[in-house]
């Protein structure tokens, strides 16, 4: 268990470290607030069970949870993603209280607009503009709604199987951490592998390149200079 917990720690320090704050604070609350809306909109509105391993969970509170939590995490991203606080990848785990927050290399890609045509014309509408990172965390909303909770069943599934109530007491009322953090632990896996293999797959810093090249000898200095200056037509270097 306290490799599993390390595990997902350092996911999420490389997924804060590399692509910013936000993806790791937002993939908690994307949990959280799908668990509202679910709850909420089962509590008035459920009608239908879901899934036996689950008493309490409803159809309607699970496309409620879904269709709420996509709606949310779309204007958290909208409002929260023009700062660089949230953009700037902090390149370490510990920040000044009064630290200046900006991007002394700029902002990823992802954080700039860029326009998306649309398959049909919605309301007069061809295109639309926004940033990538906003549809990337969509796409976080997306899984955390449809498929975290899967974790949370199974869960349930394991602890009747045992007939426990929860898994531990830390936390009164709410069970032990693992009882918190199992759909949380869902979504920092997704994490972990979206971020390397489709957000940060082909992106490549100044920052990087430079320090890479610095610790070469100097013919290899030299022989990338000169392939620099080949590719830009400059004069090469004897």
């Amino acid at each position: 268990m306290i490799s599993y917990i390390t595990a997902l720690f350092c996911m999420n320090c490389y997924t804060y470290i590399k692509g910013g704050r936000w993806w790791v604070y937002f993939g908690v609350n994307s949990v959280a607030l799908n668990d509202a809306a679910a709850y909420f909109v089962g509590r008035f509105c459920g009608k239908h069970h879901l899934i036996g391993l689950s008493p309490n969970k409803t159809i309607e509170g699970f496309i409620g949870g879904t269709i709420g939590n996509i709606i949310t995490c779309y204007i958290m991203a909208s409002y929260f993603l023009q700062g660089d606080f949230w953009q700037c990848p902090p390149d370490r785990l510990n920040m000044g209280l009064f630290e200046d927050w900006t991007c002394p290399d700029g902002v990823l890609p992802i954080y700039h607009e860029q326009e998306y045509q649309l398959p049909f014309s919605f309301m007069g509408y061809s295109s639309f503009v926004t940033k990538p990172a906003v549809l990337h965390t969509i796409l976080y909303a997306i899984y955390a709604s449809l498929f975290a909770p899967f974790v949370g069943f199974f869960a349930s599934g394991f602890k009747r199987a045992c007939g426990i109530k929860d898994f531990a007491l830390t936390l009164p009322g709410h069970g032990g951490f693992i009882d918190r953090m199992d759909c949380c632990s869902a979504v920092a896996l997704f994490n972990y592998f979206w971020m390397t293999r489709v957000i940060l797959y082909d992106e490549i810093r100044l920052q990087e390149v430079t320090g890479a090249v610095g610790k070469l000898p100097y013919e290899d200095k030299l022989a990338v200079a000169n392939e620099l200056a080949a590719r830009l037509n400059l004069p090469t270097f004897a």
